[in-house]
């Protein structure tokens, strides 16, 4: 979901970069990879937040939160809700 997210912030002009450029930039500076979760249980978990309609935020804080990771976001709402946002 966050590589979907990002292509779309490049399609309407809200980052510079594609997503290929950024992942790769991330896992060469600080070893990100983007994992492949269990897509029935994180739909399952993004339908449990309710604090956002972005279906985006709402899958990307699920995976996160799944995996007991860090979010790295920008995103005011998302930092409200999910303690462990880094930006």
């Amino acid at each position: 979901m966050v590589v979907l997210e990002l292509a779309y912030l490049y399609e309407v002009n809200r980052i510079q970069d594609p997503a290929s450029a950024i992942l790769k930039e991330l896992e060469d500076t600080i070893g990100i990879s983007v994992s492949v979760p269990n897509f029935n249980l994180l739909i399952n978990k993004a339908v449990q937040i309710e604090w956002t309609r972005d279906p985006f935020d709402r899958i990307i804080t699920a995976e996160a939160a799944m995996n007991d990771a860090y979010l790295v976001s920008a995103d005011q709402t998302i930092r409200k809700y999910y303690s462990k946002t880094v930006w």
